[in-house]
């Protein structure tokens, strides 16, 4: 299979950009990662830097194909939520970083993804939303209740308050894994934080991904969500994931096989990075694109 992908990641209107990203490939095999550190809690774009660097490294190790994705994507959470946990106890007082995440696995043409928090998936297939993770928080409870319509939760007062995420004094919370899925030429995968979702709709995301370069249509995407919400936006984060049709010819950078993957993907044995090299340059990258 080939892939086309991209990645933004923007400040809005805020202080610091807490959100983290990854895309990492090895071969027909494609991670990506978004990780939105939560700002009610002290430093929470450590806890999403950590994330992304654990379940990254945990990928670049991985013998493929992964046998049981489902499970993989369960136990890597599970270990970011340790890592997290005993990052803050590191600090002299001890803090508590806590962040959401939304983390899918490709292998050929199936997919999985895992989410915990309001990071989302969003699965397109013929120019139609087929899916979208569902987000743990009260809002989506209501929602899924029929107590409230689809319409009211961007105005819901307790549309930002999340019921799961990683870090915290908590044991791992369980993370939310899909089903697989059969992906064919032209579908798309788009993991984003709220700062993407929350200031547009399903269908702007679906067209605003249609019928040209995929990092032309992020980015378009992302200012649009960005100025939306001023003055008051959120951070805004993507990284979406497109397949290729056998006769589509697309540069290296379209494919996603820049600077970024090269930092993220598998090293060592055929002569590319290694595993400690690829962490260190996935740290540095983070920190550079996330504005800390």
């Amino acid at each position: 299979m080939r892939y086309e992908t991209a990645q933004v990641t923007r400040l809005g209107n805020r202080e610091v950009n807490q959100d983290r990203f990854a895309t990492s490939r090895r071969g027909d095999h494609v991670l990506l990662v978004v990780a939105d550190g939560m700002g009610g809690h002290e430093r929470g774009e450590l806890a999403a830097q950590e994330l992304v660097v654990h379940v990254t490294a945990a990928f670049q190790r991985a013998s493929l194909p992964i046998d049981d994705p489902p499970q993989f994507l369960r136990r890597v959470l599970a270990e970011a939520h340790e890592a997290i946990v005993a990052l803050g106890q590191r600090h002299d007082p001890p803090i508590y970083p806590r962040t959401t995440a939304v983390v899918a696995l490709v292998q050929g043409s199936s997919a999985w993804w895992a989410h915990i928090g309001d990071s989302r998936a969003y699965w397109v297939h013929g120019a139609a939303l087929r899916e979208r993770s569902r987000d743990h928080t009260y809002v989506e409870d209501l929602l899924r209740h029929e107590a409230i319509s689809e319409e009211e939760v961007a105005s819901h007062p307790l549309r930002n308050i999340v019921t799961y995420c990683l870090g915290g004094p908590e044991s791992p919370p369980p993370a939310t894994v899909s089903e697989e899925a059969r992906l064919q030429a032209g579908d798309i995968l788009l993991l984003c934080s709220d700062g993407l979702w929350g200031a547009l709709s399903e269908a702007e995301l679906v067209r605003g991904l249609e019928g040209e370069e995929l990092q032309q249509g992020l980015g378009r995407l992302a200012g649009r969500a960005e100025a939306g919400e001023a003055p008051f936006s959120d951070n805004v984060t993507a990284v979406p994931l497109r397949v290729l049709a056998p006769d589509e010819d697309l540069t290296g950078a379209a494919r996603g096989e820049g600077r970024e993957e090269a930092a993220a993907g598998a090293g060592g044995p055929d002569g590319g990075p290694s595993l400690a090299e690829a962490v260190q340059h996935l740290r540095a990258m983070l920190v550079r694109y996330g504005g800390t």
